[in-house]
């Protein structure tokens, strides 16, 4: 496979997320353009839903589309939460590409459940980002409780995965769906 060039708008600023796709672009060996913009989701701040996560990731890349005329393509990413068929949430991330030319590709990172600490919070519908620093704090002294924390306050391994998913399928489109 040739190394694509990619000009791509990106539905978001966020420092992490682009550090994430950055990181993903490389390992791919995928050349890209980036164009960040801030675009809203249309999805509440804090999804507690897969499908309103995967709306979100949609509407970020549409609206990223649309502001840029420069980027042939867009990827939004949005992180959320889900509740499983015992009330118990997971975080989950969902990573979206759509082009000029009508195509759309979609991934969910792998669901990962919360320790009672962020259901908790979840439950009581406050927002978790306010939380999760507290939460490493009081992980401090465990070694995988700590890197659990960290991995849920940066999110890398959801938005990777996402990310990872959704552009093998995009730059592989024809083996996936029907040009």
């Amino acid at each position: 496979m040739m190394n694509p060039l990619l000009h791509m708008a990106v539905g978001t600023r966020s420092s992490k997320k682009l550090e994430f796709l950055h990181a993903v672009l490389e390992q791919l060996d995928v050349t890209a353009v980036l164009y960040p913009l801030n675009v809203s989701s249309g999805v509440s701040e804090q999804p507690l839903t897969s499908l309103e996560t995967k709306k979100g990731s949609l509407n970020r890349a549409k609206h990223a589309l649309q502001a840029e005329y420069r980027a042939s393509c867009a990827i939004g990413i949005e992180i959320g939460y889900e509740r499983d068929s015992q009330g118990r949430y997971s975080i989950l991330c969902w990573a979206s590409i759509t082009d000029r030319q009508g195509r759309q590709v979609s991934a969910q990172s792998q669901p990962f459940l919360l320790p009672v600490y962020h259901h908790n919070i979840l439950t009581k519908d406050l927002p978790l980002g306010q939380f999760v620093d507290d939460y490493v704090r009081l992980s401090a002294p465990h070694r995988q409780q700590q890197y659990l924390a960290k991995m849920i306050r940066d999110r890398g391994p959801f938005i990777r995965q996402a990310i990872e998913a959704a552009l093998l399928q995009y730059v592989n489109y024809g083996q996936f769906f029907d040009n």
